[in-house]
């Protein structure tokens, strides 16, 4: 950096100032070229509408999902094995799902949910 003090300096920071304001008039040249073309600025809000419908759906999907659970059902309770309702095995070295922090299914995603034989 430059000592302002100096002249040297103080030209430095005035040219660098220089410079970002004409960035900064170069970025809104293109913001007011975009508003001036009612057929760009169409465009836009077409696409943000897409966008913002793609978001809910997707934000319904993992409300749905979120109440939906994936039930660990003991299967060998020696090996610490574990079937879940999306049909795949998990074994734990020690403990139960809970014990190794797990909270969701690895396989779909699911909360994870234990139940107990009723046997």
């Amino acid at each position: 950096m430059y000592d302002p003090d100096i002249i040297v300096g103080l030209i430095a920071l005035f040219y660098r100032n220089l410079w970002a304001m004409a960035d900064l008039r170069e970025k809104l040249k293109a913001y007011e070229d975009i508003i001036d073309d009612p057929e760009k600025l169409k465009l836009i809000d077409e696409l943000y509408l897409e966008r913002y419908e793609e978001i809910n759906r997707l934000n319904a999907e993992l409300a749905e999902k979120e109440e939906e659970f994936c039930e660990w059902e003991p299967w060998d309770e020696e090996a610490n094995c574990y079937h879940t309702s999306c049909e795949n095995a998990h074994f734990f070295v020690d403990g139960s799902p809970k014990d190794n922090n797990h909270n969701y299914c690895p396989y779909c995603g699911r909360k994870i949910k234990e139940v107990q034989d009723v046997n």
